[in-house]
């Protein structure tokens, strides 16, 4: 609030924009039912355009396919934020099993 030597006052409200884009990622790999994610949290000016290197423009993406992705987002001042993730293969769990069979011959009464 301003105040002049009068005793009259003005409010004025200012909006002040800090230029920054935050962009963080969570990437889920491939797993046993064979899909992966990479999901997104954005801080900025919305609305954010997204642009992903599989011509997703979507904040989140599924893959199928193990590999790398790259993810561009702009906000509505103009700032730019990008992300490299990689979503590594399945590797299924691999189970040796191993059993012995045992025989046991009962001993003949007989032999001494």
């Amino acid at each position: 609030m301003i105040r002049d030597s009068m005793n009259c006052s003005r409010q004025l409200s200012v909006e002040v924009y800090k230029d920054t884009l935050i962009l963080e990622t969570t990437k889920q790999n491939i797993s046993c039912d064979r899909s992966g994610s990479i999901e997104t949290e954005v801080l900025g000016y919305p609305p954010f355009i997204y642009d992903w290197s599989n011509g997703a423009h979507t904040p989140d993406i599924i893959s199928y396919e193990p590999g790398e992705f790259t993810l561009t987002v702009t906000d509505s001042l103009g700032c730019t934020a990008a992300s490299i993730v990689t979503i590594d293969p399945y590797i299924p769990l691999v189970v040796n099993l191993m059993w012995n069979l045992i025989i046991i011959k009962p001993k003949n009464l007989t032999e001494q």
